[in-house]
């Protein structure tokens, strides 16, 4: 299940659909970037259970720590929830894609580099096994 909460201070909410379209982001993110992936039409929606599972505990680490950061709440909000799938996807797997570095997502940033540096959060990458299920396996 996808995180939802109600944040006091800001009084914004993000809902489990909202998280859910972070989800969905990271997932077509992954699959946009890896040309054998693109090409096998596979979607969001075709990930064995461990995978699925990960990519959502992924999603809910992040959500937590950022959470506790009306600041990053609101950055998070203002970027949009399917492009922040999108960047954290793409900034996991290496390929720096310029979100965290933008002055109007700092504090994401600096919580990313928190969640990496304290291994809340690792890289990892999703694979096709011709299963017809995306497999994941760590960087």
């Amino acid at each position: 299940m996808i995180c939802n909460t109600t944040l006091r201070d800001n009084k914004k909410r993000i809902t489990q659909h909202d998280a859910l379209a972070i989800k969905n982001g990271f997932i077509e993110a992954v699959i946009w970037q890896d040309e054998d992936l693109d090409d096998s039409g596979l979607g969001i929606y075709d990930l064995d259970y461990l995978a699925d599972q990960l990519v959502t505990l992924t999603v809910n680490k992040f959500l937590t720590v950022c959470y506790l950061d009306n600041h990053a709440t609101s950055e998070l909000i203002d970027h949009g929830f399917a492009q922040v799938g999108h960047d954290l996807c793409l900034q996991l797997l290496g390929h720096g894609v310029g979100l965290w570095n933008q002055s109007t997502t700092k504090n994401l940033n600096i919580l990313l580099d928190f969640c990496l540096d304290t291994g809340a959060i690792k890289p990892f990458t999703l694979y096709d096994d011709n299963s017809e299920k995306l497999k994941f396996d760590y960087c």
